[in-house]
C-alpha cells in the first residue's frame, strides 16, 4: 500500500506485507513479513520498520490446542530517532474449546525484549525493557 500525499510538507508512507499459511488436521502454521517505510519529500527516510511473525497452532484434540508465536521487529532508518531499536517476543498458549464450541478458555504467556538503541531525550539504551506478560481469556461465541 503506497499512501503518497501530494502536499509538499507531508511524507510518503509505503506499507507492505506478505506471508504464507498452511492449515490441516494438525492445526495451522504461518509466517508473515511486514514493512513500513516513511520518506519525506526531501527523500529522507524517517522510518523504516520491518517485522516478522511466525506461529503454529497444534490441535492436540478437537478441544485442546497449543500455540506458539515468535515476533521480531526493528527500525532501520538512519534518519530515525529510533534507529537500531528492536523488539522480540515469544508467546506460548493453551486453549480449551468446550463441546459445542460456545465457550473457550485460554492462557497465553509472553516473554518480550525491547532494545532502545537510541533515545534522544535520555542516554542510549535508557528506554530498554524486557519482561513477561500472562493473559487469561474467556471467550463466548453467540
Amino acid at each position: 500500500v503506497d499512501a503518497a500525499n501530494e502536499a509538499t510538507a507531508s511524507a510518503d508512507e509505503v506499507n507492505g506485507e506478505y506471508g504464507i499459511s498452511y492449515s490441516g488436521s494438525f492445526g495451522r502454521a504461518y509466517a508473515v513479513n511486514h514493512t513500513t517505510k516513511t520518506t519525506t519529500n526531501g527523500s529522507s527516510t524517517t522510518s523504516d520498520q520491518e517485522g516478522t511473525e511466525m506461529g503454529i497452532t497444534y490441535n492436540v484434540t478437537d478441544q485442546v490446542k497449543l500455540q506458539y508465536i515468535r515476533m521480531d521487529n526493528e527500525e532501520n532508518a538512519s534518519a530515525s530517532a529510533n534507529v537500531g531499536d528492536e523488539y522480540s517476543a515469544d508467546t506460548f498458549g493453551f486453549r480449551y474449546h468446550f463441546p459445542g464450541d460456545v465457550f473457550r478458555v485460554g492462557i497465553l504467556h509472553k516473554n518480550f525484549d525491547y532494545t532502545d538503541a537510541t533515545n534522544s531525550s535520555q542516554a542510549a539504551g535508557a528506554g530498554s525493557n524486557s519482561g513477561t506478560a500472562t493473559r487469561f481469556e474467556l471467550r463466548m461465541n453467540f
